[in-house]
């Protein structure tokens, strides 16, 4: 006995398509029209779209920052993810002070082990040297391909050990993900605004100006360039640098790029109003014409995905060393509602086609980050699948919006659609709202790209 997915439309990233999905065991078994439902129980997903199960490729559960830990771990991150039609999340593990890379590997592992969702990591690289390079190799071998280094904070990498790290992931077939802030601009105009008095938050976004991230992602996509290495530029929130992203394609850089909901959606003006700490994350929200720009990324295909960048804290914890600039820990909430805005701001208003939905969600997450098997509903792959209800409307408030902190960015939004029903690896997990399978998920090795001689 199986599931049968009946009368729904498949949306795939290149077409539409009318027919049933028959799962069985951890597989999708079959893909046509009118499956006879003898044996099978039935899933209605009449008046319904159905997806492959939503990838979101950076959240922050369970993750310290400084005195702090995000309100959402595993347990309640994964939870919301469900809910939302998130079936696999790819987490970054983070080595603690002293750690090794497969210390960290084997925390995250333990910190994961009651997740609700699939899971998978990048690594987080804390330094570079010899060992972190050995280490990465073995890394890549068990299943996890993706690696994280910074151009700001403490475990920055210099231009020299970025180059480095870029030609080991290259030699490894491995992906190099970036955040890309120049440290020193910032510092600069931070300084600066503190000569002037200016600490409030309301200043915020003038302390990390966009200057910082264009540089930052230009410089990286030249070391790009330079070494070969393929890169993946997180959480992209600038106009400008949007286009350091296709002039750098256009010239061979093998890049990546993603943006999230609160960078399409949200913009800074929130840091004058009520609660900015809400708002706080880094790099900070950006102008109107910065989300309209990023909109088009999405269209045109500049962008491959839309990630949460999912770091929760709530009011208490964001407040606790005072309300100014660096006193307050970056992020937000979003893994629940991710597909929601995306289809509303996004589907329904005519910016993006739902097919364009399905490669930003699912296809291009399991493609990038070598999740074989996953992304896309065809015969043979994962039975992971995603009921869609289009027709279901609810505004987001600080009370409902499914995560373990007290605020939503998108508190006041009106949203469109949520899954009628969530199947992970075959098993029926949500319903209508409804977690019904806990702590199902499991870890999902991702395979590096055929490494280059």
């Amino acid at each position: 006995m199986g599931y049968l997915i009946r009368g729904g439309e498949l949306i795939h990233a290149d077409r539409r398509e009318r027919a049933d999905l028959l799962l069985c065991g951890e597989r999708i078994e079959t893909v046509a029209p009118n499956i006879d439902p003898a044996g099978h129980r039935v899933i209605d997903a009449e008046d319904c779209l159905v997806f492959a199960g939503f990838i979101d490729p950076h959240t922050h559960f369970d993750m310290e920052c400084g005195a702090e830990t995000t309100a959402d771990d595993f347990i309640s991150g994964s939870r919301a993810a469900v809910l939302g039609g998130t079936t696999s999340v790819i987490d970054f593990a983070e080595p603690y002070r002293g750690d090794t890379l497969q210390d960290a590997f084997a925390n995250w592992l333990n910190k994961a082990r009651r997740s609700s969702c699939n899971y998978a990591f990048h690594m987080t690289l804390p330094r570079w040297d010899s060992a972190v390079a050995s280490e990465m190799a073995v890394l890549a071998g068990s299943g996890v391909p993706s690696f994280k280094a910074y151009t700001i904070y403490d475990m920055m990498l210099s231009d020299e050990a970025l180059c480095f790290a870029m030609e080991t992931t290259a030699r490894l077939g491995a992906l190099l993900c970036i955040h890309c802030e120049n440290d020193g601009m910032i510092r600069f105009a931070t300084e600066r605004l503190h000569r002037k008095g200016h600490s409030g938050l309301s200043y915020f976004a003038r302390s990390r100006p966009p200057e910082s991230e264009a540089e930052a992602v230009s410089r990286v996509l030249r070391m790009a360039r330079l070494t070969g290495a393929r890169v993946y530029l997180v959480h992209l929130s600038t106009a400008e640098s949007l286009e350091e992203v296709r002039r750098a394609r256009k010239a061979g850089a093998r890049v990546s790029a993603e943006t999230c909901p609160q960078y399409l959606l949200l913009t800074e003006e929130r840091y004058e109003g009520e609660h900015p700490e809400a708002f706080v994350m880094n790099p900070p929200l950006r102008t109107q014409r910065d989300c309209e720009a990023l909109w088009d990324g999405l269209a045109d295909g500049t962008i491959q995905t839309v990630g949460t960048d999912h770091c929760s804290f709530t009011t208490q914890q964001k407040l606790a060393l005072g309300g100014t600039i660096g006193a307050v820990p970056g992020g937000c909430a979003g893994v629940a509602q991710r597909a929601q805005l995306l289809y509303t701001y996004g589907v329904r208003a005519n910016r993006i086609p739902l097919e364009r939905m399905a490669s930003l969600l699912s296809e291009e997450p399991a493609r990038l980050f070598g999740l074989r098997g996953r992304g896309r509903l065809s015969p043979g792959l994962a039975a992971d699948v995603v009921v869609w209800d289009p027709n279901y409307r609810n505004i987001i408030t600080n009370g409902n919006h499914l995560h373990a902190c007290d605020r939503s960015p998108y508190a006041g939004f009106a949203v469109f659609g949520r899954p009628r029903a969530v199947v992970l690896s075959g098993r029926l997990v949500a319903e209508c709202g409804e977690l019904l399978l806990p702590g199902t998920g499991r870890f999902l090795p991702g395979q590096a790209e055929r490494p280059s001689l």
